[in-house]
């Protein structure tokens, strides 16, 4: 599935500073059947092919360690976008 949306809003996030490297993810929900997701370790802003991943079931090896958070995402609501900016990841470091 090439999606154009993944690799725009990839690089806004990139080009806004919201993002640095591959820290954060993208997805878009296909109806009840699951979603495409980044693959894992792509860079948010060349993507490259999504993954699709069911809602229920096994998922691709390929697709992002965050499908488990998509997931629960897409049982609430039809989007999601996350991103780790910088503060928040030093944060983490420093606050586990």
């Amino acid at each position: 599935m090439q999606n154009p949306d993944f690799e725009r809003i990839g690089k806004r996030l990139f080009s806004e500073g919201l993002v640095s490297a591959n820290f954060g993810n993208i997805s878009v929900r296909k109806g009840d059947e699951g979603f495409f997701i980044k693959r894992a370790g792509a860079y948010l802003d060349t993507p490259g092919d999504p993954i699709f991943v069911p809602m229920e079931g096994d998922v691709p090896k390929e697709a992002s360690s965050e499908y488990r958070v998509h997931r629960a995402v897409y049982r609430k609501t039809p989007c999601a976008v996350r991103a780790c900016p910088p503060p928040q990841r030093s944060g983490s470091i420093t606050h586990p």
